[in-house]
């Protein structure tokens, strides 16, 4: 359940089980700089303006305008992940009483769901967000949102993190700003790396050993397959990987 940053993430996460013949089937229920807030009083008012993608093996289901109940009973879910908006994700006072009601509606309706925690990322070191809501710096940015996410899951249980915030930090000490294609979202390497920290989270199987290609995959944005070399690859597999062992 999130906005853009979800959709970002989950992006090549059919590719990436497919290509070690997992069966994971993920929906990402979402709408665009949607906060914990927005969520809340949609589920209040039973607001149909989500936007719903189903990535099973067989398809990909897409739907325009449903509720967020809609999309919790479109299957038996294992796991839920919920996430702040990103400029309000260091931000901490923000979360509440929101993200406890959010959970609290979601447990209405699966009740065996596990709830995890989609850590967020900081934006890009001269994206003019990072000053304007009062962050000051990217690193301020990153580690006021890992603060914030490491007290959330806290709060339920001591939630297990997806660490997507993390993999990019680490993967901006070598690529700078360029895992983000416009200062905030991620380009096609963040959308990567990102899709490894998820394969691993869900499957425990590690992003070193994903049988993945991505330069023999369409880009989802852009004409052609993803252009990033062995290297570039090498290094995403690795941040991936680093991440996802600092929380799980």
């Amino acid at each position: 359940i999130g906005n853009s940053f979800s959709q970002d993430a989950t992006t090549y996460i059919k590719g990436i089980t497919l290509a070690d013949g997992v069966d994971l089937r993920v929906a990402s229920a979402s709408i665009g700089g949607c906060s914990f807030e927005r969520h809340y009083n949609n589920i209040t008012n039973n607001t149909t303006d989500y936007h719903f993608v189903y990535y099973t093996p067989e398809e990909t289901y897409r739907s325009a305008e449903v509720s967020l109940e809609q999309c919790l009973k479109a299957s038996d879910w294992d796991i839920i992940t919920i996430q702040q908006v990103s400029g309000l994700s260091g931000k901490y006072e923000t979360f509440f009483p929101f993200a406890p009601e959010l959970v609290s509606y979601i447990k209405t309706i699966q009740p065996k769901a596990e709830i995890r925690i989609h850590m967020v990322w900081a934006y890009g070191r001269f994206y003019p967000g990072v000053a304007g809501n009062g962050y000051g710096t990217n690193l301020n940015m990153y580690n006021r949102v890992v603060d914030a996410y490491e007290r959330l899951a806290k709060v339920f249980d001591n939630a297990k993190i997806i660490p997507s915030g993390v993999a990019m930090q680490l993967a901006r000490e070598h690529f700078g700003d360029s895992i983000h294609r416009d200062g905030f979202h991620c380009s096609e390497m963040g959308r990567v790396l990102t899709g490894w920290v998820w394969f691993e989270c869900l499957t425990g199987i590690s992003a070193l050993d994903s049988k993945f290609e991505p330069q023999k995959t369409k880009a989802s944005y852009m004409e052609g397959n993803i252009n990033i070399t062995d290297e570039e690859e090498k290094i995403l597999r690795a941040a991936a990987h680093e991440a996802v062992l600092k929380y799980n």
